[in-house]
């Protein structure tokens, strides 16, 4: 067990998000079996509110290329998504939602996030504070790095 406060405060924090990202996890994969998507098929279809090039989609996913092109390979298989000429570099390809896989993704949002039993247990009041404070941490790391950046930067 870490001796640090903090650290420990880190740890138990960590293991609390864990568990329920793990769950809610399990509640979309198993929402999405019966049409033989997974998650990261949704999040892909989630991100491509415009065209993109696949580069930046697995930027966006936080997923290796090699794995983006397995992704839109299925998806381009099922015709949710079709891959066009990049608007200004001919050896790019972007990726875009056809009108089937705009209404897939709709029909998702739907199944996917009504009767999550793990958010069920907080009250409205609640959900809006998770989701104020979770969006805090998701930006604190990127203002603190640009503050140190900033004061190395002014100190020499």
């Amino acid at each position: 067990m870490p001796t640090d406060p903090a650290a420990r405060d880190a740890a138990e924090l960590m293991d609390l998000m864990y568990g329920v990202m793990r769950r809610i996890w399990e509640h979309a994969e198993r929402r999405l079996a019966p049409q033989a998507l997974s998650l990261k098929h949704y999040w892909a279809l989630h991100a491509l509110d415009e065209p993109m090039s696949m580069g930046a989609l697995g930027e966006r996913l936080g997923i290796d290329a090699s794995y983006v092109t397995t992704i839109a390979d299925q998806l381009e298989e099922r015709g949710l998504i079709e891959r066009r000429p990049h608007p200004t570099d001919r050896r790019i390809k972007s990726l875009a939602l056809t009108p089937e896989g705009r209404r897939t993704r709709e029909r998702l949002v739907d199944q996917l996030w009504t009767d999550v039993h793990v958010l069920e247990a907080l009250t409205q009041g609640e959900r809006a504070e998770l989701r104020r404070l979770l969006a805090k941490a998701q930006v604190a790391p990127a203002a603190r790095a640009a503050t140190v950046e900033h004061a190395g930067s002014t100190s020499g």
